[in-house]
């Protein structure tokens, strides 16, 4: 059984950070499984600990379960984690520890899950409906060098991409201030190619619960997000897949 070295985060923390940092309240069991996800990747960005944490589902000894942020993992080649073995200094996630409002170090604590960034449910419905989002598609070339800026080790191995996948756009969102209403999606472009999309709107939100807006926001509200990718031009509309 592999286990974590971390903090624990209870559901209510998580839905808390989310609305101080603009998310709106869960409505759906959707919107929550996005609030998790979006606020676990805020904390650990603005901590300083992103390039080397993971967000993972832990069991206590008294079998409760919980998310944890996890610092390190007593197996990571066996599970692909990346992480050392090694318990990092307290100056290194000190700033993570007084974000979680935590008095003591971290513990090690037994994994019970994984958690996925990218809901099972949107992805089929938007097949099934077609969906549309506006965003900036991603280039691999660009996201790999955005995790070595971000102090991220080259990827190695399959399980190396998907961490890179999963944190590094959350990592730019956040730090252009999209987080709270931006997605990651997977799409289409017109020539039939496939890329992963930081999505800044979509056609039809209601029915795939996105909370998203119909309408592209105005190009100043994204600016920064342009920047950081190097884009030259305004987002595009794209076919979901």
């Amino acid at each position: 059984m592999v286990k974590y070295y971390g903090y624990l985060v209870s559901d209510s923390w998580l839905h808390q950070r989310a609305l101080d940092v603009g998310y709106p309240p869960a409505k759906t069991p959707e919107d929550f499984d996005d609030i998790i996800s979006l606020a676990s990747i805020d904390v650990m960005a603005a901590t300083g600990v992103i390039s080397y944490a993971r967000f993972r589902r832990v069991k206590t000894p008294k079998g409760k379960y919980f998310w944890c942020i996890a610092l390190a993992c007593d197996d990571p080649i066996t599970v692909g984690e990346r992480l050392s073995t090694r318990p990092p200094l307290e100056a290194k996630y000190k700033a993570l520890k007084e974000a979680l409002g935590k008095d003591g170090p971290p513990h090690w604590l037994s994994n019970a899950g994984t958690l996925w960034h990218i809901s099972a449910y949107d992805y089929f419905l938007s097949i099934i409906l077609m969906v549309k989002y506006f965003g900036y598609l991603i280039a691999q070339g660009w996201l790999h060098q955005k995790a070595l800026d971000l102090g991220y080790p080259p990827a190695q191995t399959p399980e190396d991409s998907r961490d890179i996948l999963s944190t590094v756009p959350m990592n730019v969102m956040a730090a252009a201030g999209v987080l709270s209403y931006a997605r990651l999606r997977a799409i289409k472009t017109p020539k039939g190619k496939y890329f992963w999309c930081i999505a800044l709107a979509c056609d039809d939100p209601i029915t795939v619960g996105e909370r998203m807006s119909t309408r592209p926001p105005p190009e100043a509200n994204y600016k920064a997000l342009k920047e950081a990718m190097g884009k030259d031009g305004p987002a595009h509309w794209y076919r979901a897949i």
